[in-house]
């Protein structure tokens, strides 16, 4: 069985250990087979305690044996072909050990403050520390709402190359013009108080293929 860049020396893999048991004090991986697996947290906190200093030992004890399942060819061919033929996240790591609204923040920003400040919400406390975006902010999904009195005052990317006079497009998933922990360009202030730079630059991950073919993709030397 091969496991990325292979487990160390002495450690079992999955070839020689059982599926875990719900009181196994040893979990090596193990093939999920047809099982469905579950999102796993993707808080700070918890990202910490698997973490644990370093120690990297923590993923089983705060969130279960499912930390240590994988899916093979056999289970999932078209994602393993892709990984077979092209680039893949191999030692990839994110930028801030945290869910998805804090890291959309470095890919916009290239970091996750200081400067977010929220008006009349409860629990700031809980995400937000010093002006910094420590998690994503509870009670939302991936689509919205955005949060009432939400601020980012710092400076994206995206603002950076309008004031250049850089041509630039961001792509999403999802209605452009609504924010979302995925969609984290229109939480900044700037776009807040500019918001036909909305308009002009956020796009559907439709528009990217169309604006492939008719060359307005470029890089600029």
């Amino acid at each position: 069985m091969i496991v990325g860049d292979e487990l160390p020396p002495g450690v079992a893999d999955a070839d020689d250990m059982p599926a875990p048991s719900a009181n196994a004090s040893l979990t090596g991986p193990f093939p999920f087979g047809d099982e469905v697996s579950t999102d796993l947290s993707h808080a700070s906190a918890t990202a910490r305690a698997d973490w644990n200093d370093g120690a990297m030992n923590g993923f089983v004890i705060n969130e279960g044996n499912q930390t240590m399942g994988y899916y093979d060819g056999t289970d999932i061919p078209y994602y393993w072909d892709y990984a077979s033929n092209y680039v893949i996240d191999d030692n990839f790591f994110s930028s801030q050990m945290s869910g998805s609204f804090p890291n959309h923040l470095y890919i916009a920003s290239g970091t996750n403050g200081p400067g977010a400040s929220v008006n009349g919400s409860a629990n700031v406390s809980k995400w937000l520390k010093n002006g910094y975006v420590l998690d994503t902010y509870p009670g939302t999904t991936a689509s919205g709402p955005m949060l009432s009195g939400l601020a980012l005052n710092w400076m994206a990317l995206a603002q950076e190359l309008t004031e250049y006079n850089v041509s630039w497009s961001w792509y999403t998933g999802e209605n452009p013009s609504v924010p979302s922990y995925w969609n984290v360009l229109p939480y900044f202030t700037y776009f807040q108080q500019n918001p036909n730079q909305i308009h002009l630059h956020l796009k559907s991950v439709g528009e990217f293929a169309s604006d492939i073919s008719s060359g307005q993709l470029r890089f600029h030397g």
